[in-house]
């Protein structure tokens, strides 16, 4: 009975920090709102971030402050990281427009620096392929590629590999962690022998990781990734399971908490079904072979994804069964070209890189129904309470991807 008090407490506690938080984030954000639409039109500078080119104009993703918006011009002379000055046409726009990525009528748009950031000069002095470039910056970076690559990747069900996420993260956190341990274990060892030496290095990851969020621009995916981290030691130093569907929900409650405008993230979605999925498969999968769940964990978490992400991208195609398999080979790319660009030799693997272009992709569009993509995502809450619902998952994700393929 205490235990339960104890427990009811810290939920009652949790709650109200989280709405406190809520509360000061869009108050702020709603003064900002304010500001923005306080007239008809606003001049401001505003940096591009993505833009796709069509025939009778261009589109661009544009960030102004801490907001993206979109807007069309037919100046066509310009690149991403570009910065702009640009008047844009604010009147009767709503609240909810302004938190989510809303488009906007521009005038006079033109370039004030076409300068590179540093990082991705360096990364663009290693390539020939400006194609190739582009894919270590998303990689690296999360800069936005074009929309021929976008297709490329999303052609072969790998998009998530280039969208920093959970996967990054623990790649970067492993090197860091290894190199911090060099340097700092004889330095433990003559004078903190008494403190927690892994938890000491992985405070000082967690320090080098939040600078690294900050250069990517926050992208959603990478937070959540950041905050189930931090979450994640904060558990461990309090002896609490870690890996539970509790953290994850407390995880995207924190987020959107701090930035509510990432409730209209996509990418912010597909990495909380993305780790959703994950839980799913270790709770019913961990005592299973390892072998089998080594080789079979990237299996069911490509087909179970899919129902979740043909109902915003119908693009298919046979090629994307290959998607497992792919997954399971960038755990050894990733690390290894991220190597070769720190002693400068990213080169090393671009004709591989160029014949994966040059590969023509059949495509063809399969969208799942909204009445199959609610009854998939209520059985899959089922499923983490009861294993029938797991069973009925299961033959609702198999018939799907059948639905798909054949």
């Amino acid at each position: 009975m205490n235990l339960f008090i104890e427990r009811f407490k810290e939920e009652i506690l949790l709650f109200i920090i989280l709405s406190t938080i809520s509360f000061c984030t869009l108050s702020y954000e709603y003064s900002k709102y304010k500001d923005f639409t306080s007239s008809n039109f606003l001049r401001i500078n505003a940096k591009v971030l993505s833009l796709y080119k069509k025939e009778e104009a261009t589109v661009l993703k544009l960030r102004y402050s801490s907001f993206d918006f979109y807007t069309k011009t037919t100046n066509l002379n310009l690149e991403v990281d570009n910065l702009v000055n640009i008047t844009v046409i604010t009147k009767d726009k709503s609240f909810y427009e302004f938190l989510s990525s809303m488009y906007l009528n521009s005038l006079n748009i033109s370039v004030i620096n076409t300068k590179k950031e540093y990082l991705s000069s360096l990364i663009n002095k290693q390539h020939k392929n400006s194609d190739i470039s582009e894919i270590f910056s998303a990689l690296f970076l999360a800069k936005s590629m074009n929309k021929e690559l976008k297709l490329k990747f999303s052609s072969f069900g790998i998009s998530h590999l280039i969208a920093i996420s959970g996967f990054h993260l623990g790649v970067l956190s492993f090197v860091l962690y290894w190199l911090f341990y060099i340097f700092y274990a004889p330095i433990h060892q003559k004078f903190f022998p008494y403190r927690n030496r892994r938890f000491d290095i992985l405070l000082f990851v967690v320090v080098i990781l939040f600078f690294y969020l900050l250069l990517t621009n926050i992208v959603p995916s990478l937070l959540r990734a950041f905050v189930m981290l931090v979450l994640g030691l904060y558990l461990l130093r309090s002896r609490i399971k870690i890996l539970s569907f509790n953290t994850l929900l407390i995880t995207f409650l924190f987020i959107i908490a701090l930035f509510p405008r990432y409730i209209f993230s996509l990418g912010l979605w597909f990495s909380i079904f993305g780790v959703f999925y994950i839980f799913l498969f270790l709770q019913y999968f961990k005592t299973y072979n390892k072998v089998f769940v080594f080789f079979f964990f990237n299996i069911w978490i490509y087909l179970a994804l899919n129902p979740i992400i043909h109902y915003f991208f119908a693009l298919s195609s046979y090629e994307q069964l290959l998607s497992p398999v792919l997954t399971l080979l960038f755990s050894l790319f990733y690390p290894f070209e991220l190597l070769l660009h720190l002693i400068n030799y990213g080169s090393f693997l671009d004709s591989f890189i160029e014949l994966f272009l040059s590969y023509k992709v059949n495509t063809f569009d399969v969208f799942t129904p909204l009445w199959f993509f609610i009854i998939y995502l209520v059985i899959s809450i089922g499923a983490v309470f009861d294993k029938r619902a797991f069973i009925s998952l299961n033959a609702l994700l198999v018939g799907f991807n059948i639905y798909i393929f054949i």
